[in-house]
């Protein structure tokens, strides 16, 4: 139907083809700036890797890779309406060679690698389709408008001749912009699916990641469940420790005083936070 969401008006005044249209302008210039910036810190940090100065280097180039690929995926939400989540593995609280393995073992940031250099190739093909659509389609359109404009200012009539070739040109104006909005529909869901595919990774994964990340949340509650319980014992032992050498002490001397200090009553244990009783490592410690 011309009003449903895949028909020719539909198409025309969902905001979503004229957000896509200006980055499929631009993703050919997107591609390039992140090729030549990939191929020139690659090759400089590979070949100064020999004495030494090209590991930090290297470092900070996959570093910045992966700070574009996490920029890519905020424009696919913009553009496209692909939500695309961080699909990295969790990161190591500490440890710079843990950082390392992290960084270089993670096949997310070989995806984010790929498809910043895969950028060149789509970009290049879709900027060119969407200059020619998008320029013929302006053209034509414009007939009616610039050819009296041009008749007044004795020009030679911009490329047509008459009033009846400048409606045709703009009815075939129309009829090319429909085809170009659908054009760029085409390509955005295409650009999508792959960055989807690279940038997003497989179910499995994100499911894996998910998973890893929310064992290491219990973990680190469960630590410092057991280090505010054994801190709180600690401090109780001592307590008592002291009290029972005072005891000892006065024991010969007074021992109607330390009688009455054995007569009175214990306080009572601090009850455990909330967060000790609902926690999932509270209640078991694994072997």
């Amino acid at each position: 139907m011309p009003l449903g969401p895949l028909g020719p008006l539909g198409v025309l005044v969902d905001p979503m083809t004229w957000r896509a249209a200006p980055y499929l302008l631009v993703s050919g210039a997107l591609g390039l700036m992140w090729y030549f910036v990939l191929a020139i810190t690659i090759s400089v940090s590979l070949a100064l890797t020999v004495v030494w100065v090209g590991v930090p280097l290297a470092i900070a180039t996959v570093l910045l890779w992966r700070g574009g690929a996490r920029l890519e995926r905020r424009l696919q939400r913009l553009a496209f309406g692909v939500r695309l989540a961080d699909p990295y593995r969790p990161r190591p609280q500490r440890g710079l060679g843990a950082h390392v393995q992290w960084l270089l073992k993670d096949p997310a940031t070989w995806r984010d690698l790929g498809y910043l250099l895969m950028l060149l190739p789509l970009g290049a093909v879709e900027a060119v389709v969407s200059f020619a659509m998008w320029m013929g389609t302006g053209g034509l359109l414009l007939a009616p408008i610039l050819y009296p404009m041009e008749q007044g200012a004795g020009g030679s009539g911009y490329f047509v001749e008459s009033w009846s070739e400048a409606w045709i040109a703009g009815f075939f104006g129309v009829l090319l912009l429909v085809l170009s909005a659908y054009l760029a529909r085409g390509m955005a869901w295409l650009h999508g699916t792959l960055a989807t595919v690279l940038l997003g990774g497989g179910e499995e994964e994100r499911l894996r990641a998910s998973r890893a990340r929310g064992v290491d949340a219990a973990e680190a509650e469960r630590r410092r469940i057991e280090r505010d319980l054994h801190d709180g014992a600690q401090q109780r032992l001592l307590s008592v420790a002291v009290d029972l050498g005072r005891a000892q002490s006065k024991f010969d001397s007074d021992p109607e005083t330390v009688r009455s200090s054995s007569r009175r009553p214990t306080p009572a244990p601090r009850r455990p936070s909330p967060s000790c009783a609902t926690s999932p490592g509270a209640s078991t410690r694994p072997s």
